[in-house]
């Protein structure tokens, strides 16, 4: 699971506990966590992929007070790991590590709204 570990906005870290595990992590060092059925997977700057039991919802509320964004249902971004905004094919964030994110078809105009007006 991920929870807080500090309260102060500019060091926050979160503690992901693992079957194997607790990793400390950077917030800002998370790129985008994506839903894996019953688990998440957390994409993080130069390092590998964590696997964590729990659904990507949990994750979201965790993460609303921070610079956190869900465009699709499967894909929770870290907005400050956002290379661009991709416009055509329906419409994806193209994020720090090369990977693309769906933006969800009811989500488009949000995404406009929220971001780009």
């Amino acid at each position: 699971m991920l929870s807080y570990n500090l309260k102060n906005a500019q060091d926050k870290r979160l503690a992901l506990s693992t079957q194997d595990e607790v990793i400390f992590v950077q917030v800002s060092d998370l790129i985008r966590l994506e839903a894996e059925a019953n688990y998440t997977r957390v994409i993080r700057l130069n390092e590998s992929p964590i696997l964590l039991s729990g659904n990507i919802g949990h994750f979201e509320k965790l993460l609303n007070e921070q610079q956190f964004y869900r465009p699709h249902q499967s894909h929770l971004i870290n907005m400050q790991r956002v290379n661009k905004y991709v416009k055509f094919e329906g419409g994806y964030f193209l994020m720090v590590d090369g990977s693309q994110v769906p933006i969800a078809r009811l989500k488009r105009e949000e995404v406009k709204r929220l971001f780009f007006n």
